[in-house]
C-alpha cells in the first residue's frame, strides 16, 4: 500500500498493521549524502571494536615494572603477542577490578586448546578470557639486556568455548575399580554377589533359616567383581525333590524380622519342585528361608544373589 503526504504530494510506501499504516523503510549505509542499500551483495558492514596497545622498550627493565594496563570495558577477551623478550625477563599477566592497583590476581593464558600458562619469557601468542575489568602485564623477573616488544589487543569475542581440550581419534580403555568405603558418591558397583545358602536336605516339615545379610555393604561372600556392592535387587530361589515353601524375611535392626514374601514350590518338567522370589529391598537386612513339606527331602538347594544394578 502507499500513502500520499498532502502537503508535499510525495508517495510513501506503508504496511497495514492492526488497521493502522506503518511506514516501510529500507536500511542503508554510507557517507553523508550517499546511501548504499543493504542487500545480499552489499551487506551491512560491522566493525569489531578493539583497543590495541603496544609496549616496546630497549635496555634493562626493573623487576615488578608494570609494562601496561588494559581497560577491557565491554570487551570479553585479550590477545597478547610477544615478538621478543629481553634476556632473563619474565612477564606475568594479572587481573583486577581495582584501578588503584591494590588487588591483583594472576591470569591464565592459553596458547592452544588445553595448553595454559601464567607467565611468558619468550616470543609467542596467547589469548586470555576475561575475568575482571582490568588486565596488566607485570615484569616479574627483571631483564638484563635486549629489547622487549609486546602487542596487546582486546576483543568483544569470548574465547572461552574454544579453550577446552579438543577430542582426539583413537580408542581409550580403562578398568574401573570399586573401593570399599562408606562414601558412595560416584562409586562403581559390582555386578552382584552370589550366596550358596544351603544344600543340606531337610526332614519332613523341617525349616531352614538363612544367614542375615547386610544389603548396604556386603563383604562376606563370593563376589563377581569386588568384595563390596550396594544391592538394588535380591533374587532368591530353591529347588527340591519334594514340595515346600520358600520365604524371605526383612529387618531394619537385624533383630526384629518380618516375613515379607512367601512362595510355594511348583512342579517342573523332568521332576522336582522350584520356587523363586524377586525383591527390591527397602530395609537394610535380609535373610532367606525354606519350610519343607510333609515328606523328607532327598535333595535340596537354596541360593540368593544381590544385584547392584
Amino acid at each position: 500500500m502507499s500513502v500520499t503526504l498532502p502537503a508535499f504530494g510525495t508517495v510513501l510506501a506503508s504496511d497495514t498493521v492492526s488497521s493502522e499504516e506503518v511506514q516501510r523503510v529500507k536500511l542503508t549505509f554510507g557517507a553523508n549524502n550517499a546511501a548504499t542499500l543493504v542487500e545480499r551483495t552489499a551487506p551491512l558492514p560491522v566493525a569489531q571494536f578493539q583497543t590495541a596497545q603496544t609496549y616496546n622498550v630497549s635496555g634493562v627493565i626493573a623487576i615488578n615494572t608494570i609494562l601496561l594496563t588494559v581497560d577491557l570495558d565491554a570487551n570479553q577477551s585479550v590477545s597478547i603477542h610477544c615478538q621478543g623478550m629481553g634476556t632473563t625477563g619474565v612477564v606475568t599477566p594479572e587481573w583486577s577490578n581495582d584501578t588503584g592497583a591494590s588487588t591483583w590476581q594472576a591470569a591464565t593464558m592459553f596458547t592452544n586448546p588445553g595448553a595454559s600458562a601464567t607467565t611468558f619469557n619468550a616470543a609467542g601468542l596467547w589469548v586470555i578470557p576475561r575475568m575482571a575489568r582490568y588486565l596488566r602485564l607485570r615484569l616479574s623477573t627483571a631483564t638484563t639486556a635486549g629489547t622487549t616488544t609486546i602487542h596487546v589487543a582486546s576483543s568483544p569475542n569470548d574465547v572461552s568455548p574454544f579453550l577446552a581440550t579438543q577430542p582426539v581419534s583413537g580408542t581409550v580403555s580403562a578398568n574401573a575399580t570399586a573401593v570399599a568405603s562408606n562414601v558412595r558418591m560416584g562409586f562403581v558397583a559390582s555386578a552382584g554377589i552370589w550366596y550358596d545358602d544351603s544344600s543340606t536336605a531337610l526332614g519332613a516339615a523341617a525349616t531352614f533359616t538363612g544367614t542375615s545379610r547386610d544389603l548396604t555393604g556386603v563383604a562376606t561372600a563370593t563376589a563377581f567383581n569386588v568384595a563390596t556392592t550396594y544391592a538394588q535387587e535380591l533374587v532368591v530361589s530353591a529347588e527340591s525333590d519334594v514340595t515346600g515353601t520358600l520365604w524371605l524375611e526383612m529387618s531394619r535392626d537385624n533383630t526384629n524380622w518380618r516375613r515379607v514374601k512367601s512362595v510355594a514350590t511348583a512342579a517342573v518338567t523332568g521332576g522336582g519342585f522350584f520356587a523363586e522370589i524377586v525383591h527390591r529391598p527397602s530395609w537394610r537386612y535380609a535373610r532367606v528361608g525354606y519350610t519343607n513339606g510333609a515328606g523328607a527331602q532327598a535333595r535340596f538347594t537354596i541360593g540368593s544373589i544381590l544385584k547392584a544394578t
